[in-house]
């Protein structure tokens, strides 16, 4: 879940990521970081959303030393928790603007840009409104030399380098194909309905379209994309997948795990505050130990009943077939 909270200089974690990592951290989970850029060329510039332009905010890297040692401290605060944490390698592709090049960081360094994609097609911005759809016309990137491939590579190589320097137990490579993998994380098609609250979001129902990708590869599957607790325990149970991935849920509920297995209420997400600067919607999200059945300041508690069954009360209902 990209959060766009890196510092502005450095396009570093700060120590608010690593408070923001390690109040989800639990024992024996594992966290996926947000997408983290692997160079200048590969970084998106997010202003082109208003609430970005209208609060600030800046998406990590990892290919310079700060980058790495700011990375290091959000995976030694994890592992303090005694949970795992892997390092997401993005390159943008035409999704990365020429605007990055304007940053101090990248000014006069003479990196590639723009940005590089399969074909010179920019990309095209949605036709319906909503929280993820673009309000700025998207700028053609330049076709892939095939003699560039090399140097592509070796971004993501040196990228994973310093994954391997600040202490990531693992490294995702977002979109790559053809590794001997640890796992392979899919992404449900069914993040529509962006601005519904989430008892009326009806995508969470929608048929599991990846599960065919079962009967193709028999290792670590994990599903990610409009999971509710419910259909989490089901997919699992089905064999469908054999982890099952939070986002929203995870970002709105530091202590998401304990929450599950318990069945208590949920905080509800913010949507207005994924993306941009400050510790609102970020860091300040109760554990539900600091709210008990009740209501903490601006995040209201949604039964998980009314997004579906709990994980408690699946458990229940699998016990009794």
């Amino acid at each position: 879940m990209t959060r766009t909270r890196a510092d502005y200089a450095t396009l570093a974690p700060t120590e608010q990521t690593a408070l923001y990592y390690a109040q989800r951290a639990s024992p024996g989970g594992l966290l996926i970081t947000e997408a983290t850029h692997i160079s200048p060329e590969a970084t998106p510039v997010w202003t082109i959303y208003s609430a970005v332009r209208e609060g600030g905010g800046h998406v990590p890297g990892i290919w310079t030393n700060i980058q790495t040692q700011g990375w290091r401290e959000v995976v030694d605060a994890v592992h303090d928790q005694r949970a795992l944490i892997s390092c997401q390698l993005l390159h943008a592709g035409r999704v990365a603007q020429p605007g990055i090049g304007d940053h101090p960081i990248v000014r006069g360094t003479g990196a590639q840009l723009p940005s590089v994609s399969s074909s010179a097609t920019a990309l095209c911005p949605g036709q319906e409104g909503g929280d993820y759809s673009w309000d700025q016309p998207a700028v053609e990137p330049r076709a892939l030399e095939t003699d560039e491939i090399a140097r592509v590579i070796d971004d993501y190589r040196r990228a994973a380098r310093n994954a391997v320097l600040a202490g990531f137990d693992f490294v995702e490579v977002h979109a790559a194909h053809g590794f001997p993998l640890s796992y392979l994380m899919l992404t449900e098609p069914r993040v529509g309905a962006l601005s519904l609250a989430p008892e009326a979001d009806g995508s969470q129902t929608q048929p599991l379209r990846n599960a065919r990708f079962r009967k193709i590869y028999r290792g670590m599957l994990i599903g990610a994309g409009g999971f509710t607790p419910r259909t989490a325990e089901a997919a699992v149970a089905d064999g469908i997948y054999d982890l099952v991935a939070f986002g929203r849920w995870f970002l709105a509920n530091p202590d998401l795990p304990g929450r599950l297995l318990a069945g208590t209420p949920l905080n509800v997400y913010d949507r207005k505050t994924f993306y941009g600067a400050g510790a609102e919607g970020y860091t300040d999200y109760p554990n539900f130990s600091q709210t008990g059945a009740g209501r903490s300041g601006k995040y209201p508690l949604i039964d998980q009943s009314q997004i579906g069954t709990s994980l408690k009360g699946a458990r229940n209902k699998h016990a009794t077939r």
